[in-house]
């Protein structure tokens, strides 16, 4: 009977010990711990001007956060047969999370822009503000009133989706325009029906892209 009494009091003794020293492990946090405390810096990305800048051309803006896409919509505008994109235009892009606020930021330091290919949802998120493509069309529509702006997105413009409902509401109450609005064109003698200020990432990018370069050119012109 002693024997066992003694056994009860060695083990509570050794889970008592054990518990304090769980204890003192949890109150100690090493440096690395506090990394996940300690606010991150973030880096908004530098514009990048493909092809130089010439302040007497017009420019080309692009904003995806896929850099991949950026490169290809660049393949695809060489390919536009209307005029010489590289010898015409400025190419300017940004990419990454953070690319609605480089362009933004390009904005605000007299940077302009004639026609905007612009992905919808960037995402990046800075002190609680979130910037996407349906805000950067909205400032740059205040800036320059003639300028041609597309959405390029692999999203349906579906209302019934609350997401994509709240993009397509603030681009109507900014502008007063509907941005699932379609009209009619005529292509390889046949008449299409194409979303006036959309385009999707699986239709003919390069048509689509070409008929806001014209309409920029024929305003301009």
């Amino acid at each position: 009977m002693i024997k066992l009494i003694k056994k009860i009091k060695n083990f509570f003794s050794k889970n008592h010990k054990q518990e304090q020293s769980n204890n003192n492990k949890n109150e100690y946090i090493s440096p690395k711990d506090l990394e996940d405390f300690i606010p991150q810096k973030i880096e908004i990305p530098d514009m990048v001007f493909y092809n130089g800048f010439d302040k007497n051309k017009p420019t080309i803006l692009l904003m995806d956060d896929y850099e991949g896409m950026i490169q290809l919509l660049i393949i695809e505008l060489k390919r536009i047969q209307c005029c010489d994109i590289m010898k015409t235009f400025n190419i300017v892009y940004a990419t990454g999370d953070m690319a609605a606020f480089a362009v933004k930021n390009y904005l605000n330091n007299d940077g302009k822009v004639d026609v905007a290919f612009l992905d919808i949802t960037i995402g990046g998120i800075i002190d609680n503000i979130e910037l996407d493509g349906i805000d950067i069309s909205i400032i740059i529509k205040e800036l320059f009133k003639n300028a041609q702006i597309r959405f390029v997105t692999g999203h349906t413009l579906n209302k019934k989706n609350p997401e994509i409902f709240s993009f397509m509401k603030k681009f109507k109450d900014a502008t007063g325009l509907d941005i699932d609005e379609k009209h009619e064109i005529e292509f390889m003698n046949e008449k299409h029906e194409i979303t006036k200020y959309v385009i999707s990432k699986n239709t003919n990018r390069i048509l689509l892209m070409a008929l806001a370069i014209e309409k920029f050119l024929n305003i301009k012109g």
